[in-house]
């Protein structure tokens, strides 16, 4: 479930130029991040992405060029593995990508090359 959330928020970071507003229905207890019983809160799986893409992507969407190895599907013929969108905030210097692996059995290994504006701070991976 965590992984089909961290694409959908790769296509809405993506397509925010389209997209105005995107909302999720259910916050709390049915089928949603969090579920509460008494005093005691249970982030769900799909918890995660969301608020990583919410703390860290800001600024503009960036149009990220990517080249990964593909599967094959039948829904939609070869598709890469690797489901990536990006963002940069130039007020603050920073620039965030957001990488989710398709594949249930491959690993795959990358490299990012910012071109054009470089954030200066020192990455980090979450």
């Amino acid at each position: 479930d965590a992984l089909v959330v961290a694409q959908w928020m790769n296509v809405f970071l993506r397509r925010c130029n389209i997209l105005k507003i995107a909302c999720l229905a259910q916050v709390v207890n049915t089928i949603s991040p969090l579920t509460v019983k008494g005093d005691k809160l249970l982030r769900q799986t799909t918890y995660y992405p969301f608020v990583m893409i919410s703390n860290h992507a800001a600024g503009v969407s960036l149009d990220p060029l990517v080249s990964a190895p593909q599967q094959d599907t039948k829904a939609f013929g070869p598709m890469p593995l690797l489901d990536v969108s990006a963002s940069y905030d130039a007020e603050h210097d920073r620039g965030a990508v957001f990488i989710v692996n398709r594949s249930q059995s491959e690993t795959v290994t990358t490299d990012l090359l910012w071109r054009g504006a470089t954030p200066s701070n020192r990455p980090s991976i979450t």
